[in-house]
Parts: structure tokens; C-alpha cells; sequence
């Protein structure tokens, strides 16, 4: 969904918005809403959190283990349950939706069909906090020390000459790249994420996307 910005800034007075911030896991998309959500006419959608309730876990380590790794058994049919809860609580009527929304997605949510994102699209404007090339190192370093569930689709590849650990690692830096260009096609704005580095506020927050219409 396009804005101006001043359609953007009246949709904020009118407490019509609606917008999603997507990125990779560890980007800032959890820090920006949290702040966002410390004013009261915006509330904030975790949908990690949601997946959680919805499937009867406390933690993101407990989904983490459910949902697993690729190369183990029943993690295509859970991959396919976790996007369908994403697609799911997304596109969801909430009964505080005469409110701001600000939608905290998963770094899983371009694996949704083109329907679902097509849906997400048209009902939320879409803001993509992008990595630098610098990030990358530091985003695969947090995955590995504090794994996240992770949709991989077709970028883990099964070899005979690799344990499936090193494959991961091999395969994670080409699932952030394929992932940029998802990110990049879904978004209706692209927003480096260091530009939010010092904001503190909403208002701040506001301000940069605003500035980036």
C-alpha cells in the first residue's frame, strides 16, 4: 500500500495506519514496533508471539526446536504450519484495529504464498529495514548463537561432502541474499535499518519513514 506523505501523516492523526516493518531476524523490526507501541494510538502485532500462543509454546527457543532443521522429519509439514499461522494472524481483524497497527513480522514472512503477501500488500504499507553488507556477518553470528525458527525453502541443500550443521552454515549467507530480494519485492519502501540507530521515540521513528515517502 503507497502513501504520500502527507496521506501518511494523516492516516497517523485519523488512527487509520497500518504498516508492517520486514527484514531479516535481529534487523530492529521487534525494537521499532516496541517503541511505536509506547504510544498509545498504535498497536503493536508480534507475530512471533502469536505463532507461539497459537501453537502452545512459552519461548522462541521452544518454536525453534519445534520447527527444527531442514534435513529432519516432519520439518516441510511444519514449515507449512508455521507460514499458515503467519499468513493467518497477519491478515487477522482485530477488534483494536480503529487504532495505529504496526505489524512485527517474521523474517520468514516473504516465504508466504504471493496471495498472502498480495493480501499484506494491500492492506498494510510495507517498510523493509535493510541490512548493510556489514550486517550480515553479525545477523549469521546471532542465528548461530540463538537460533530462530527459520523457513529455508530451497536455499539448504542436502551433500554428501558436508555435515548438516556445516551445510547450514555454508547455505545461511545465500538464504539472506535470496531473502534481500524478497524483502526488496515485497516492500512498498526500503529503509537501512542504521537510519533508525538513534531513534528513541516514536515520533523519531515516524519521522523516518515519513521523510523516506
Amino acid at each position: 500500500m503507497h502513501y504520500s506523505r502527507q496521506e501518511f501523516i494523516s492516516k497517523i492523526n485519523q488512527q487509520e495506519l497500518s504498516m508492517a516493518f520486514i527484514g531479516m531476524s535481529n534487523i530492529g523490526k521487534s525494537y521499532l514496533s516496541k517503541i511505536l507501541a509506547m504510544d498509545k494510538n498504535f498497536t503493536r502485532i508480534d507475530v512471533d508471539f502469536e505463532i507461539q500462543k497459537q501453537l502452545g509454546f512459552k519461548t522462541m527457543q521452544e518454536i525453534a526446536n519445534w520447527l527444527g532443521f531442514p534435513w529432519q522429519d516432519n520439518y516441510d509439514d511444519r514449515a507449512r504450519q508455521y507460514l499458515d499461522l503467519e499468513a493467518k494472524i497477519s491478515l487477522k481483524q482485530y477488534a483494536n484495529e480503529k487504532n495505529n497497527i504496526v505489524l512485527d513480522t517474521t523474517g520468514s514472512v516473504v516465504h508466504l504464498d504471493s496471495v498472502a503477501i498480495n493480501n499484506i500488500k494491500n492492506r498494510y504499507l510495507v517498510i523493509y529495514l535493510k541490512a548493510r553488507k556489514d550486517d550480515l556477518a553479525i545477523l549469521k553470528k546471532r542465528y548461530f548463537t540463538h537460533p530462530k525458527p527459520t523457513i529455508w525453502g530451497e536455499y539448504f541443500q542436502n551433500s554428501h561432502n558436508f555435515d548438516n550443521k556445516t551445510r547450514l552454515m555454508k547455505d545461511y549467507p545465500k538464504l539472506l541474499m535470496a531473502r534481500e530480494r524478497l524483502y526488496q519485492d515485497m516492500a512498498d519502501i526500503i529503509i537501512p535499518a542504521s537510519n533508525f540507530k538513534d531513534c528513541q521515540t516514536p515520533e523519531a521513528i515516524l519521522k523516518q519513514i515519513s521523510d523516506a515517502l
